[in-house]
């Protein structure tokens, strides 16, 4: 089969909205060696399992003609297929535009996860991670203005569900990870010391650091914050907005009630330890 290079994407992940993605994709758009494709947030890996039973489905029909011969033998696999899919996919959404610069793109939500790591095998996928009674509280926040009906119990159970098979993709691509083809970014680490996270996480992907005088810092701007600007219509403002000297992000849920914790730590308290976030009794 031709081979077509791409350059390599780098894909932010994050198991529901309110995660930071908008934030750690602005810092990272700074990166001279990076650039944002056409679309703000792809979705590429949501309903990834559908091309994966489509890849199964002609192979299915190959495999039934002539012996399973029909494309020669040992010539392409499903993940070929997949990975021509991706391909396709990548270039639709403007990947493919610098060919001496590495796309960046995000999604709020991983989806097919374990799906999208076979359709982009070069990938490095950021995955960040925040507390996710932040995220709750971030939800609730916004509801009104787009409509978003949550309930407290719903976000926990939705963040449950969702962490759960982001952990089972992990713990199956463990060579992912090594590989730096996974990287796990914590939000609140990366609030704290932007410079030295996001060296890291450009270390474990091969890139060069920031330069000293240029990476961003505690000072960025605040991107999409339920807390912040709104626009004229009530919603989230997604432009930059210069950082409140109060602007803490991290603890959103400070002021909740007891039954407020117990409702979340029922539904997701175990898990929440899991990835590092002491649930209060």
């Amino acid at each position: 089969m031709p081979e077509t290079t791409l350059p390599a994407p780098v894909i932010i992940v994050a198991p529901m909205g309110r995660s930071g993605t908008n934030y750690l994709k602005s810092m990272l758009e700074t990166h001279s060696d990076l650039y944002p494709v056409d679309v703000r947030e792809d979705y590429l890996n949501v309903g990834a399992e559908n091309l994966n039973d489509y890849v199964n489905a002609v192979f299915k029909m190959w495999d039934g003609m002539d012996g399973g011969n029909y494309i020669g033998p040992e010539t392409v696999g499903r993940d070929d297929m997949l990975q021509a899919l991706g391909k396709g996919l990548l270039s639709f959404i403007g990947g493919d535009k610098h060919p001496n610069l590495r796309p960046l793109t995000k999604s709020p939500v991983a989806g097919d996860w374990d799906v999208g790591l076979r359709m982009f095998p070069n990938a490095n996928y950021l995955l960040i991670v925040r507390d996710p009674r932040s995220i709750a509280e971030s939800f609730l926040n916004v509801r009104s203005a787009w409509s978003m009906n949550f309930t407290l119990e719903q976000l926990a159970a939705s963040w449950a569900q969702r962490m759960r098979a982001i952990s089972k993709t992990i713990a199956d691509n463990q060579d992912a990870v090594r590989e730096g083809r996974i990287v796990t970014v914590r939000y609140e680490k990366l609030v704290a010391d932007p410079a030295g996270v996001l060296n890291n996480v450009l270390e474990r992907i091969g890139l060069p650091p920031f330069p000293e005088e240029g990476a961003p810092d505690e000072d960025f701007p605040v991107i999409g914050s339920s807390f912040g600007a709104r626009t004229e219509a009530g919603r989230v403002d997604f432009t930059p907005q210069p950082k409140p000297k109060d602007f803490d992000p991290t603890k959103r849920w400070a002021d909740w009630t007891p039954a407020q914790h117990h409702k979340f730590n029922r539904i997701c308290g175990a898990l929440m330890k899991k990835w590092g976030y002491e649930p209060i009794d």
